[in-house]
């Protein structure tokens, strides 16, 4: 991405804007490497863009029945919408993508690294590390925490005991 002619570090994230509080629109959300974001031509601080979204102005599930529109593309409604990034996790989510443009360790970095110090020498203080660690990365992305087929089960499981619960993701496959 370009801001005043110069290349900058971004990452982009589609949403769901209502324009006016009622046409519902998908636009695009830059994160810049240095924390502000630029939504909808203007740039926002974290705090600005989380009063978008506690406004309901921005929005990451569309309610069902909703009119969208695609600028320049189309319009469609949806129905039977699926709730896979909350909007609390999805801003959760983006100190995260700030710290990954600028090569530090994210949410999932740290809850890893707890996981293998917990793997190396298991504890209770290890355990509480890990539990502290594992609840700060956003909902949607503790599937990452593992690999493909046992995604963060192992994880919830030395937490969280016999109490692990059966996430949105999982399949009844995959639960013991």
């Amino acid at each position: 991405m370009f801001i005043e002619g110069r290349p900058v570090e971004a990452a982009y994230y589609p949403v769901f804007h209502f324009v006016n509080g009622v046409n519902c629109q998908l636009w695009p959300l830059y994160i810049l490497a240095d924390g502000r974001l630029i939504f909808g031509g203007e740039v926002h601080s974290l705090s600005s863009f989380t009063k978008l979204v506690e406004d309901e102005l921005v929005v990451t599930v569309l309610p069902d029945d909703q009119r969208t529109y695609v600028p320049e593309v189309t319009s469609f409604i949806a129905t039977n919408v699926t709730n896979i990034v909350s909007d609390d996790d999805f801003l959760r989510e983006i100190p995260d993508i700030v710290r990954d443009l600028n090569g530090q360790p994210t949410t999932l970095d740290r809850c890893r690294d707890a996981w293998q110090e917990y793997l190396a020498n298991p504890s209770d203080v290890r355990r509480e590390q890990l539990k502290a660690a594992y609840e700060e990365v956003p909902r949607h992305n503790r599937l990452w925490l593992g690999g493909f087929e046992e995604k963060d089960i192992p994880i919830r499981k030395v937490i969280y005991g016999d109490q692990w619960q059966k996430d949105d993701y999982e399949d009844d496959a995959t639960q013991d």
